[in-house]
């Protein structure tokens, strides 16, 4: 009889072994060669496929070994022994103990280097075996995350043999295959490095019934179908294997111990069930053995820093399951969770608990919905929360009963509770509520205490005159009663103002804690109403407090910095339609309530029309902006002037009205009408219908009215020539859509066609949603341009810019996208709690306006004048350099390897996109970017051993072979010499020849003991500073060569270095999160704790009194010369790597991981009145809160 085994790995011959498809992926991969991994959560057979593969391709002549890191060890062991271990199991795992006599090799190996060892024992197996193809399964990869040293050259190891391939053939026989609980992120930590990018992931889901149908032969009872038991386990573990073979060894228990087992035709799924209650879900903590489900829950509660967002996110993924479990109609309240690959989603999908499926997380199994139901969910939350009853009681009383918010010190506890945490969305909305309920108490406390000082104030001088006209004769009894009446008095209002005063500094507190959260949740515009609080409420303290204020201070400079939304209204229904008057001077919102709403640009609502019985579907200005005409789903179409009056009913159709809209010149109104009788209607003003294109459903005029585009029920957009005569209109072109990606659309229609489409405002263009929800940009020829990644939400449109270089979509739930033309994100807007159902943008394209479904309206403004944005196609951007007027930028990414240039005219923002892109210009990574001091040209230096200088055209002039990874290349300030930064940790100086060029040979300084990072020229160029991974800095003299000084200090590697402009002063920042600066003889001036991550570049300003760094904590911050911060600059979205200065300090570039370049005016920072600005960005918004609200008087001057 079968036996299933529960746990550990299988035998190559266990009959309980189930072959899926990833058995063929990962066995036919090998075979071609190709590096895999397959990383899942645990207990999912991976170390069984491993196995089964490792018995296939032996039995096929492959030479393989398993290394399993576990056995190595992680705890209490140095890097030596572990790579010696791996050394060991290879020699052991290969069989060498002939060829090889291991202790006499280590001997012989001793000079070199731990990985130059492993890479020669490498080379050694490869010689032994000069025929046979040779395969390295790693187990339990993830055991190296637990090293008390980094590792991350075992992985570059690994990846150098993969890159061998093309220079010696010997490596194409050997290829390795890792397994464990990890992303190939995870690998290697340093992100300076090159990422673990090689390799095919070979994906290990559950099993299907089909794959498992096998393990029925183990589950034939007296009675009861194999089948339907089979196939009701699968209904409860969705194929997880641990838990399916566990399920079917307690059938075979229960059916051991329970004679005669029977179960009736058709009760099988209620059997399993009742056997999944008992034996696994009931008391699960004490049958969990082997264990499983322990495992999850340890790995989802280990961290506390990140309990409460796994638990969150977990939360929001249960609650979408069982509403689709329970067949509820309405999701709204339940959207399900787009993927997007953030750590918390990984973490998530590696616990085993959810899994990805169409785009979309879902929890795995029912099982796991049981065990982990909400109730379990709430419970670890409450476990987490210092304030979990009150959040509970909250809750139950729809977030209305303020008696439940913090207060005081709870609420100051509750935020230092939470500062570094990763919570869910639920607690922030507490916390913000708690804060702002805090902040009306403290203000009614404080109007109170003064009312109070008063009163006592007045009581006390009212006893006194009672006393001093009892007691006039007896003059010195008055006089003493009258002092201690005052010392009474004066002690009282001393005390009320010591108490306003600890009052006011922890609203203040308060207020900077809810203005951190809510601008990392996206509601930057509430978090700048709350910045500007607590920096006027810091101005009131007596005395002040500057530490306080500082903090205030860098909240309100971080919203200023990085707002984007500028006003938002909230209006009774769900706007379901957008339209802008052409002059820009009114908005128009078709709400699902049948009415539509004029809205001015400020918020100001002027009308509600009510123009319709049920839900509107269109609304649409003329051109002249004097008419407005709607759909809706009460199959009418109307149209109106703007003071309400309607102008004309269309009547009732016989079909659904799609769209309605008028032609450019205003002449003609045009419907689109579906179902049976689809078509398009084009008829006068006065009604007369004078022309129609039958099968149609859907239309968009070309702005210059030469072309209707029309689709019907084929996804195929149709251009006619306009105006459509009434007999044989002409069809210009068809555009049929490429075949899009299959995308599982819950509750979305099962159209096949076009769902929409526009034209560019310069008519060259059209943007085209297609069945899958994918956007396709086509030039009018048909032509594809490009694929916008994302898939759009079901209700939401599209609008272009109105200089047509960017499409703006509503691609997430409740996220709008600004995309460039060629397919890569521009810029993400953030901030609706709830689905967008449209968004359109203004005519002058300043302001981009977008609606969700709680009847929110927000209006953003993307463009500021202090940080401009660049993008491109990459993923990895590490490097970039300006030129010393600021009018040139130089830049290089990682992957593509390929170079972009981008100029512009003094005093003017850099266009969008680069204006030129020299593709593929190294073999491999670049790592910098250098620019001589003329700007006429520049250098890369790559991970290929090579720099490359370039002209402004982009076109190559010289390659410097240097033999090892470029780190870092610079130009000395004549220009007549180029620095490399090598990873052999040499440095090469070239020098120009009488000829022009660099030679062939250059001068070689051989001094630190890691690769070299960082370099820099002194200003005179005289010298050289070199900052190295052997933590030390070190000084160079360039006319002899000589190494002057080595500076130590750091506790890390250093990655930049730089001179001040008088050459007496050196700047070096460190993975050890520190600037340091030094004198040039040696001495160390001063240290500064200047980030929470690794300093990855610094730059002194011209005239030496100001310090630049950048950091891989996303901001880059300005210093002045006694170490005090100036300002902190919040990059979000990059962790940063590079930056640049232009000469007259005008504009400071910074760059890093991301796909993004940020260019920021210093200019209109240096001089920003920080609160005017805030004041003025929320003008609007205020003016739509009632007076009853304490923000509302925010910004008055007193």
């Amino acid at each position: 009889m079968i036996h299933y085994q529960v746990g550990g790995s299988l035998t190559t011959q266990s009959p309980s072994y189930i072959t899926r498809q990833a058995d063929a992926d990962l066995y036919h991969a090998l075979q071609q060669g190709e590096f895999c991994y397959v990383f899942n959560a645990r207990q999912m057979g991976k170390s069984s496929l491993l196995v089964r593969t490792k018995h296939r391709l032996e039995a096929e002549g492959y030479r393989c070994t398993v290394i399993d890191i576990t056995n190595i060890g992680s705890e209490n062991i140095t890097p030596e022994q572990w790579y010696k271990g791996l050394i060991s199991d290879l020699w052991r795992g290969f069989k060498l103990f002939r060829a090889v006599k291991l202790n006499a090799w280590k001997t012989e190996e001793a000079e070199f280097s731990l990985l130059q060892q492993l890479s020669h024992f490498i080379e050694v197996v490869l010689r032994e075996f000069p025929k046979q193809k040779l395969v390295i399964f790693i187990d339990e990869i993830d055991s190296i995350l637990g090293l008390p040293f980094t590792v991350d050259d075992f992985f570059a190891l690994i990846r150098y043999c993969y890159n061998q391939r093309s220079l010696n053939p010997d490596y194409e026989r050997l290829t390795f295959a890792l397994f464990g609980v990890a992303t190939p992120s995870d690998l290697i930590r340093d992100l300076r490095r090159t990422p673990f990018n090689i390799g095919k992931p070979i994906n290990l889901s559950g099993f299907t019934f089909a794959e498992a149908r096998s393990l029925t032969t183990g589950l034939t009872l007296q009675q009861g179908n194999p089948d339907a038991i089979l196939q009701a386990i699968l209904f409860w573990t969705n194929g997880q294997p641990f838990l399916t073979q566990k399920l079917c060894q307690l059938v075979l228990d229960v059916e051991r111990t329970t004679p005669n087992l029977t179960i009736p035709p058709g009760n099988e799924a209620f059997w399993i069930e009742s056997l999944v209650r008992d034996r696994l879900i009931k008391n699960w903590e004490s049958q969990d053995e082997p264990e499983h489900l322990r495992t999850i829950r340890n790995r989802i509660l280990n961290n506390p820093e990140t309990a409460g967002r796994l638990l969150g996110i977990y939360q929001q993924v249960l609650q979408t399951f069982i509403a689709l479990e329970e067949n509820v109609d309405d999701l709204s309240e339940q959207a399900p969770i787009k993927t997007d690959d953030s750590p918390e989603q990984t973490e998530l999908i590696l616990s085993g608990l959810v899994i990805k499926n169409g785009g979309y997380l879902q929890v795995k199994n029912c099982i796991y919905s049981e065990v982990f139901n909400l109730a379990w969910v709430e419970q670890q939350l409450n476990n987490l929360r210092p304030y979990s009853q009150l959040l509970t009681a909250w809750v139950a009383s729809g977030q209305q009963d303020e008696s439940r918010l913090l207060r005081g010190n709870a609420l100051q506890d509750a935020q230092e509770w939470a500062l570094g945490k990763q919570l869910s969305d639920l607690d922030y909305q507490y916390l913000a509520a708690s804060v702002e309920s805090n902040n009306q108490a403290v203000q009614q406390a404080l109007e109170a205490q003064r009312t109070q000082a008063v009163e006592a104030r007045l009581v006390q001088e009212q006893k006194a005159r009672n006393q001093q006209r009892r007691l006039l004769g007896v003059i010195s009894g008055a006089l003493v009663l009258s002092a201690v009446l005052g010392v009474l008095t004066f002690s009282q209002y001393r005390q009320a103002k010591q108490n306003e005063q600890l009052a006011r500094r922890r609203e203040v507190e308060a207020l900077i804690s809810a203005s951190k959260g809510n601008h990392a949740s996206h509601q930057r515009l509430q978090a700048t109403v709350e910045a500007i609080q607590a920096y006027q409420e810091v101005q009131q303290l007596n005395p002040p407090d500057p530490d306080l204020t500082a903090k205030a201070m860098a909240v309100l400079r971080r919203v200023v910095y990085t707002v984007q939304e500028i006003n938002q209204i909230t209006i009774e229904t769900n706007p379901r339609e957008l339209a802008v008057q052409p002059g820009g001077e009114l908005l128009a919102a078709g709400g699902s309530n049948g009415k539509i709403y004029l809205i001015q640009p400020d918020g100001t609502l002027v009308r509600e029309i009510e123009a319709h019985a049920a839900e509107i579907e269109t609304v649409i200005f003329s051109p002249d902006g004097q008419w407005l005409a709607s759909t809706s789903k009460d199959q009418t179409a109307k149209i109106w002037q703007l003071d309400g009056t309607l102008v004309r009913a269309l009547g009732e159709a016989r079909s659904p009205i799609e769209q309605i809209g008028f032609s450019p010149d205003g002449q003609y109104i045009v419907v689109a009408l579906s179902g049976a009788s689809a078509q398009i209607q084009m008829t006068t003003l006065k009604g007369t219908t004078v022309a129609r294109i039958p099968g149609a459903k859907l239309f968009s005029f070309s702005p210059d009215g030469q072309l209707l585009a029309t689709t019907g029920e084929e996804p195929v957009i149709q251009l006619w020539r306009w105006p459509v005569p009434a007999t044989s209109p002409t069809l210009v072109r068809e555009i049929p859509l490429v075949a899009q990606p299959q995308q599982q659309e819950r509750r979305q229609s099962r159209r096949r066609g076009v769902r929409e489409f526009t034209f560019s405002p310069d008519g060259q263009l059209l943007a085209i949603t297609g069945p899958g929800l994918m956007v396709e940009l086509r030039r009018i020829d048909g032509t594809l341009v490009s694929h916008i990644p994302k898939p759009m939400t079901l209700s939401a449109n599209l609008a272009f810019t109105p200089d047509s270089q960017q499409l703006a979509t509503a691609s997430d739930s409740t996220v709008v996208n600004l995309w460039n033309l060629d397919g890569t994100l521009a810029q993400t807007f953030q901030g609706h709690q709830a689905t967008i159902s449209a968004i359109a943008l203004t005519p002058d394209g300043k302001r981009l306006i977008s609606t969700d479904s709680d009847g929110s309206i927000r209006f953003w403004q993307w463009q500021t004048p202090f940080v401009q944005r660049l993008g491109f196609a990459e993923n990895a951007f590490p490097s970039a350099m300006m030129d010393a007027v600021g009018t040139t930028l130089f830049s290089a990414s990682t992957a593509a390897r390929n170079l972009y240039i981008w100029q512009r005219q003094p005093s003017q923002r850099f266009p969008l996109m680069p204006a030129i892109t020299v593709p593929e210009v190294h073999r491999q990574r670049i790592h910098d970017v250098a620019v001589q001091a003329d700007g006429q040209v520049f250098a890369t230096g790559s991970r290929d051993g090579t720099v490359k200088l370039w002209n402004l055209s982009g076109e190559h002039l010289a390659t410097l072979e240097s033999g090892s990874t470029v780190w870092d290349v610079e130009f000395s300030p004549d220009g007549q010499r180029v620095a490399t930064a090598l990873g052999n940790g040499k440095i090469q100086l070239w020098r120009k020849t009488d000829n022009g060029d660099f030679g062939k040979t250059p001068d070689e300084w051989v001094g630190h003991q890691a690769d070299v990072r960082a370099i820099s020229f002194s200003p005179d160029g005289q010298y050289l500073v070199s900052g190295s991974a052997d933590k030390t800095v070190k000084l160079w003299q360039l006319s002899d060569n000589t190494r002057l000084q080595t500076l130590v200090g750091h506790q890390a590697g250093v990655y930049a270095v730089a001179f001040s402009p008088d050459g007496q002063h050196i700047a070096s920042g460190s993975s050890d999160r520190t600037l340091r600066l030094w004198t040039t003889d040696g001495q160390l001036q001063q240290t500064i704790l200047a980030h929470q991550g690794n300093v990855s570049d610094v730059v002194f300003s011209r005239d030496g009194e100001r310090i630049f760094t950048a950091s891989r904590d996303r901001t880059a911050k300005i210093w002045n010369r006694q170490g005090q911060l100036l300002y902190s600059l919040p990059n979000s979205e990059l962790e940063l790597m590079d930056l640049a200065v232009g000469e007259n300090e005008q504009t400071l570039m910074v760059t890093g991981i991301g796909s993004s370049v940020m260019v920021w005016s210093l200019p209109d920072i240096f001089e920003l009145d920080e609160l005017d600005y805030a004041c003025g960005w929320v003008k609007a918004y205020l003016a739509t809160l009632p007076p009853e609200d304490s923000a509302s008087n925010l910004c008055i001057a007193p």
